[in-house]
């Protein structure tokens, strides 16, 4: 059996909170905007059975969806001004304001070999998956039944916040390295961050953050710094931006059925027994310290936690039986 369903959802006069002056009494009011957003989706499920017989059976079901909202209508006052927003554009920008870098793209750090951060926000990813997938299958053989489901999201930009936060604690694994040693042992201050210096010019931007004209010269960066000083403000170098992409073993079951003169000397009509297993294994792409099957990691989530119970189903029926 093959299911296609594919979708688009509009939302318009869209409600917004606009500051007012404080004079009013109040500090926001609500305004209906004229900006428009379309929701398109696809979703697909294909079921099979792909061996039937007497004794075996196997059944499996896979089923593959993505979705993104995406601008339709833009309101000219109150929709953001900025260079990633357009009709057509999707919505679920991610961005960030990056490290100040050379046209070559390295890191650009002041005379004290700290990195510069940029004063404007730039686009980086979108935060929604390009699609999630699941797959799931179905075994029986005689008696026993045998459970086997995983799935996962591929693509996407998601904020790993439990790692990040972990290079400002010092908690990070990978700031146990032979700077951290260096400076914590023998007191040395050795630590040099990748990249450059500006030793000469000046750089202009525009309102959007657009390089207008650039005389800087660079040199390579070369001043010692503290590297607990460094690893606290630089950590990752992407702010905590990681692909969350992944694949989890989402759950194993096995079971059995008791035979059914079995069943009838215990007073029932039917009697299965069942060991389950869920979130068995998680594989990540990029995103270590928490789960991204839980969305963003705004909030130091917890890693992801394994379930493992018994189940016991008995059935009985509530009929008189004739005589």
């Amino acid at each position: 059996m093959l299911d296609v369903a594919y979708y688009n959802i509009y939302n318009y006069n869209r409600q917004i909170s606009s500051p007012i002056p404080s004079s009013s009494g109040f500090t926001s009011t609500l305004i209906n905007t004229d900006e428009t957003r379309e929701r398109k989706g696809l979703e697909i499920t294909l079921n099979a059975g792909i061996i039937k017989n007497d004794n075996f059976t196997w059944e499996a079901s896979v089923n593959w969806a993505k979705t993104h909202a995406y601008y339709k209508d833009l309101d000219p006052i109150y929709s953001p001004d900025n260079l990633w927003v357009k009709a057509g554009g999707r919505v679920d920008n991610y961005t960030i304001t990056d490290w100040l870098r050379d046209p070559q793209g390295n890191v650009i750090h002041n005379s004290g070999g700290r990195p510069i951060q940029g004063d404007y926000s730039s686009f980086l990813d979108h935060s929604d998956p390009d699609f999630i997938w699941g797959f799931t299958n179905t075994l029986t053989y005689g008696n026993f039944n045998f459970h086997l489901s995983f799935d996962g999201r591929v693509g996407g930009r998601l904020y790993n916040y439990t790692a990040y936060k972990m290079w400002d604690t010092g908690s990070h694994p990978d700031s146990d390295n032979q700077w951290r040693y260096d400076e914590i042992v023998n007191g040395n201050i050795s630590y040099i961050g990748d990249g450059v210096q500006v030793v000469s010019g000046e750089a202009t931007y525009d309102q959007y953050g657009q390089i207008t004209s650039d005389t800087r010269v660079y040199a390579t960066n070369d001043t010692p710094i503290s590297y607990e000083t460094y690893a606290r403000r630089f950590a990752d170098g992407r702010f905590g931006a990681m692909d969350p992409t992944f694949v989890k073993l989402r759950e194993i079951a096995i079971g059995y059925t008791f035979p059914k003169d079995f069943s009838e000397k215990i007073g029932m009509n039917r009697a299965t027994v069942s060991l389950t297993a869920q979130n068995v294994f998680l594989w990540t792409k990029e995103f270590k310290f928490a789960d991204p099957d839980f969305n963003s990691d705004s909030e130091l989530s917890s890693p992801s936690q394994r379930f493992i119970g018994l189940n016991i189903k008995l059935h009985t029926s509530t009929k008189n039986q004739k005589k």
